[in-house]
């Protein structure tokens, strides 16, 4: 429907980690992948980027992204950030009645200074709170399928455009018990099991992890906030991503 002659464009959705100010461009996984589709198919990848979140709303704004910036493959992230990570402000504004919302905002304000959440004192503080207060993930396994399948069918409506979807990669429980720690890990494979389906009935690119690859406490790879990316997972991380876009783009190509 789209393509151009002499150009490729690339539609990721995906997550702060592309865009992460620690990581400099050049070696940052988005831009590797870049590089890698461009070598394969002879030619410049223009990359738009937009980090996205499994909200109801996200079937209707791909839609709109896909007519906008006409596309020739997406990228597709299923973060297991969305549905591993243990939120305190989430839970307290959850649980705790009219006071947990303006609560759940100053924590979120804080913990969203660069220099408080690589901070190793601050990283205690909320390992503490976590085993006492608890933390909610944002959505849970199901709803993010869901939300998945829903976005995906809005995709392979444009027939001419390639898909590849990455799946989730380790659990987010850093500071958790074992007993976490597991859990995170049977929520991560939920999904990781429900979206590889769903993209082999797609006839969609999926790039998933087992456990082999994505051990429980494989954390050496993240930055100091053990939630992005630091520069070596992140050269790693474009690579293999970028080889599953080439496969997206052959498969079409064959087609």
């Amino acid at each position: 429907m789209f393509g151009r002659i002499g150009l490729m464009r690339l539609l990721r959705l995906t997550n702060s980690n592309d865009t992460n100010a620690n990581v400099s461009r050049d070696v940052n996984k988005a831009a590797v992948g870049e590089r890698v589709l461009s070598a394969a198919v002879g030619e410049p990848v223009e990359t738009t980027i937009r980090t996205i979140w499994p909200s109801p709303d996200l079937p209707g704004l791909i839609d709109k992204w896909i007519r906008r910036y006409e596309p020739d493959m997406v990228f597709f992230l299923v973060s297991s950030y969305w549905f591993t990570y243990a939120s305190i402000p989430t839970k307290i504004e959850r649980k705790w009645g009219p006071i947990g919302p303006p609560i759940a905002r100053a924590g979120i304000k804080i913990a969203g200074h660069r220099t408080i959440a690589n901070n190793a004192a601050f990283r205690k503080l909320r390992a503490a709170a976590v085993s006492t207060i608890g933390g909610d993930p944002f959505f849970t396994p199901e709803e993010v399928v869901r939300c998945v399948e829903d976005c995906l069918g809005t995709i392979v409506a444009f027939e001419d455009v390639a898909v590849v979807v990455r799946g989730p990669r380790i659990p987010f429980a850093p500071e958790g018990s074992a007993a976490a720690k597991r859990i995170a890990e049977e929520r991560r494979q939920f999904v990781h099991r429900s979206v590889e389906k769903l993209c082999a009935q797609l006839h969609v690119e999926y790039t998933g992890w087992d456990s082999a690859l994505a051990p429980q406490d494989d954390s050496s790879g993240l930055q100091g906030d053990f939630v992005h990316m630091n520069a070596s997972l992140h050269a790693h991380q474009g690579e293999f991503e970028g080889q599953a876009m080439v496969r997206a783009w052959r498969t079409l190509k064959r087609g």
